[in-house]
């Protein structure tokens, strides 16, 4: 079962409630664990896994993830400095990715649902 080989490996995951996500069930989104992200919810008596990212631009080694207070975007920092974005409603298309410099911060937040926020010890950028 593949939820069972990963479980062990999931170091940070977002929770989707039924009314935002895609699929209208609750959904369970963390890094895949060489490039994208999972996202598993139940349909039925069925496990749905999707991979979202490797089918696409590359969204690389996923290492911060973050949802909008609105739970319509979801913001993915990655190993090769980027921050992409998806809607959290509509199948999680990668709709635009922004190479940064920037190196991974200590937090990926959110400014309300309009601009993403790197967090650093002494500095932030807002995106």
């Amino acid at each position: 079962n593949l939820m069972d080989s990963l479980i062990d490996k999931i170091e940070d995951f977002i929770i989707i409630p039924e009314k935002y996500s895609s699929s209208g069930k609750l959904e369970l989104i963390f890094p895949h664990e060489s490039n994208g992200i999972y996202v598993v919810y139940e349909d039925g008596t069925q496990r749905v896994t999707q991979t979202i990212g490797e089918d696409q631009a590359s969204i690389g080694k996923v290492t911060r993830m973050a949802v909008s207070p609105g739970y319509q975007f979801l913001a993915i920092y990655s190993e090769d400095f980027s921050v992409s974005l998806t809607s959290v409603s509509q199948n999680k298309k990668i709709n635009l990715k922004i190479p940064t410099d920037l190196p991974e911060p200590d937090q990926l937040l959110w400014c309300g649902d309009v601009a993403v926020v790197l967090s650093y010890e002494d500095k932030i950028c807002i995106l």
